[in-house]
């Protein structure tokens, strides 16, 4: 199905291409057997991958989606962070994508279910998992939220798509899809884990009311910005979330945990010579507002 991508030549002119994009649209391909659209989009998924997922670009024969997939999932880093949160035997990723979580999954889990709607998607992440180390990865073209119907395992991972029909790009969890909060009587009888990956611009406060049995709240940064705010949910949970915050930077990780509604715990000195202000994850956590409760900011 790639093979024509993967010709010597053809993968050498992907990695040697240094010009500007707009030309290669002009100019159209140098290859009678591969169009100037299958090139852009290859040299520009590889361009993005250099910092956001080096391990597939340094690997040899991986064969990248269109930009909008690329811009939707997980960074390395991010993947890598999400691998720490859960564990078990079995793994549902019933949203699969470009399949970098689940990737990251399977190094822990004994069986990973990647599943992704979109059958052209799941053929790419098949062939690149022949070109990566895996075990355990097990990637089908279906729509996840049918798929487990009659299955139960240690853990689903959801990621929701924020882009809407008719709304364009949504953050609300009702907007999404699948839409969560509807199914989620459905989620938790088939785990004992829900996993839930949502976008840095949801509310905490308001998703906290829209999930129910919210176990763990993660805000997770990579270099100061916030990335994405993951939720782990178990039906029998009843106690307010923890809050997690993690910015991950070349120094290392910054980590900084409190419960929801309950005041922080934290010792201040004197002012001093700088105001310091807490890195993105934490002002996102709202962490602020629990400690001006305990101390009457």
């Amino acid at each position: 199905m790639f093979d024509h991508l993967l010709q010597k030549e053809v993968q050498q002119y992907i990695k040697d291409f240094k010009q500007e994009l707009s030309r290669l649209a002009f100019s159209g391909s140098p290859f009678t057997n591969v169009s100037t659209k299958e090139l852009l989009q290859q040299i520009q998924g590889r361009q993005k991958a250099k910092t956001k997922l080096p391990t597939w670009f340094k690997t040899p024969g991986i064969v990248y989606p269109a930009k909008l997939h690329l811009e939707q999932t997980s960074s390395e880093a991010t993947a890598i962070y999400k691998q720490t949160l859960v564990k078990g035997n079995t793994l549902a990723d019933i949203t699969g994508g470009f399949g970098i979580d689940s990737y990251y999954f399977a190094q822990t889990f004994a069986q990973v279910h990647h599943f992704e709607i979109q059958e052209h998607l799941c053929d790419i992440v098949s062939h690149n998992l022949q070109h990566l180390p895996n075990n355990s990865f097990i990637s089908q073209s279906k729509d996840g939220l049918k798929a487990i119907k009659d299955n139960t395992f240690d853990v689903i991972y959801v990621d929701p798509s924020r882009r809407h029909d008719s709304k364009g790009k949504v953050f609300f969890l009702e907007d999404c899809e699948p839409n969560i909060p509807k199914n989620l009587e459905y989620l938790l009888q088939r785990c004992t884990t829900l996993l839930v990956k949502t976008s840095p611009m949801l509310d905490i406060s308001v998703a906290i009311k829209a999930l129910e049995n919210v176990a763990q709240i993660h805000i997770v940064a990579l270099h100061n910005e916030v990335k994405e705010v993951l939720w782990t949910l178990r039906r029998e949970h009843t106690k307010p979330p923890e809050i997690h915050t993690a910015n991950i930077t070349k120094a290392g990780m910054q980590k900084f945990t409190f419960t929801w509604n309950t005041p922080a715990q934290l010792s201040l000195s004197a002012p001093l010579t700088y105001l310091y202000e807490p890195n993105a994850s934490i002002l996102k956590s709202g962490a602020f507002n629990h400690m001006c409760g305990a101390y009457r900011c």
